[in-house]
């Protein structure tokens, strides 16, 4: 009886001999934005350290309309501020009023759909502001309710504790070099969908294109736009409105 080899087994590459699909094919195209957008990410700076002594650390919940706000004094309990308006104005005010002693203050909360402007007007305000990673906040195991009010509180006693993480904020450039592949990528998934269910719409009546013209292309559209709706199965009125609408 021969003995196998305990050794690692090199695999042969697979190769495939069907053609790579659209989602690859859009994935190896916005390839080139995505490492323009890594290499200026890797470029940031360190955020703000936290859990610094003699600061005031502002705990904030943000959503769309109201900020729910929680101060973490340098000493003694941590203490729910109140609700504001999720507005420039607003927030200037309530820090304002809040710095009015003296004391230094500093503004924590968590990354989400917001985005990042509040960072930029808090940080052009001269305070130091974190944008927290949501998923790293430390919980307890029994800490299952969730509420705007026990979030700002808990942004704000952990600020104090230095035990949050903070996430990279990007400049305004960056954003929108984000926000620009994020388009492009919705763009071109929004014309796959479109695509499949126009293809699924003509399988349905039993219509296929004509042979020696591919699909997509300029004769494709042409068939499309010209020729399709005198097939007998789009006879009705209703039939060629859907028709009108799928390849429109």
């Amino acid at each position: 009886m021969s003995k196998t080899s305990g050794g690692p087994k090199s695999r042969e590459p697979q190769l495939s001999d069907e053609p790579p699909s659209s989602a690859s094919r859009s994935r190896r195209r916005t390839r080139p934005f995505k490492t323009a957008l890594a290499r200026v990410t890797r470029q940031a700076g360190a955020p703000q350290p936290l859990g610094q002594p003699g600061v005031r650390y502002l705990g904030c919940d943000v959503h769309a309309a109201t900020i729910t706000v929680a101060i973490a004094e340098p000493t003694g309990e941590v203490h729910l501020y109140g609700t504001i308006s999720t507005t420039a104005e607003a927030v200037r005010k309530l820090l304002t009023k809040l710095g009015a002693d003296g004391v230094p203050l500093a503004v924590v909360y968590e990354a989400g759909p917001c985005g990042y402007w509040l960072w930029r007007l808090i940080t052009t305000l001269g305070i130091p502001c974190t944008v927290i990673a949501p998923n790293l906040i430390p919980r307890a195991a029994s800490a299952r309710v969730k509420t705007d009010t026990r979030d700002a509180l808990q942004l704000a006693r952990l600020a104090r504790l230095g035990e949050l993480i903070a996430v990279w904020v990007p400049e305004a450039r960056d954003e929108a070099l984000r926000d620009l592949i994020r388009a492009r990528e919705d763009a071109a998934g929004d014309r796959t969908r479109a695509r499949h269910r126009l293809s699924k719409f003509l399988l349905r009546h039993g219509v296929g294109r004509p042979a020696g013209v591919q699909a997509w292309t300029d004769r494709h559209h042409h068939w499309l736009c010209h020729h399709v709706e005198r097939e007998p199965a789009f006879a009705h009125a209703a039939a060629k409105l859907t028709l009108h609408e799928y390849v429109t």
